[in-house]
């Protein structure tokens, strides 16, 4: 089995959930809370921490491969876990997406008896960004699984 885990450790989805929680603490610890102070925090900054946080998780997933089956999960909701038989899997397609400031780069992944694909969010090495995507293409590969775009990535 070859697992991508050890890439989202390093990964730049990372830096959001880390300066949501500090922000956080920062909040819990330092407020003085005075009843407008109590109200400002409640109705305006927790959730946009709350949703800082939860754009980070959203793009913590790695894959597990081996011969039997493609494995998905999240470094941090970590009782998520999506199973996909190789023989069930019709091909897997890399998947990026822009915004204003960010790019999220994942793959999608497309079973034999549907026609609309699963993404998944891959928190990628920050380091290793440009080899991260072709390992996974190389171990996608070995275990005979259909790849699609993963050239067209840069």
């Amino acid at each position: 089995m070859y697992s991508f885990k050890k890439h989202t450790y390093t990964s730049p989805s990372l830096i959001p959930i880390i300066l949501g929680m500090l922000l956080a603490f920062e909040i819990i610890f330092k407020s003085d809370y005075s009843e407008g102070a109590t109200i400002l925090i409640f109705v305006c900054v927790i959730p946009f921490i709350i949703l800082f946080i939860y754009i980070g998780i959203l793009q913590l997933y790695y894959i597990e491969v081996n011969s039997e089956k493609l494995v998905i999960r999240n470094l941090v909701l970590f009782w998520i876990k999506k199973e996909y038989a190789i023989n069930s899997i019709n091909y897997i397609s890399y998947k990026e997406k822009y915004g204003v400031r960010y790019k999220w780069d994942g793959i999608e992944i497309f079973s034999k008896n549907t026609k609309k694909g699963k993404v998944y969010w891959l928190g990628g090495s920050f380091q290793y960004m440009d080899t991260f995507w072709q390992k996974v293409e190389k171990q996608l590969n070995k275990v005979s699984i259909q790849t699609l775009n993963f050239n067209n990535r840069f």
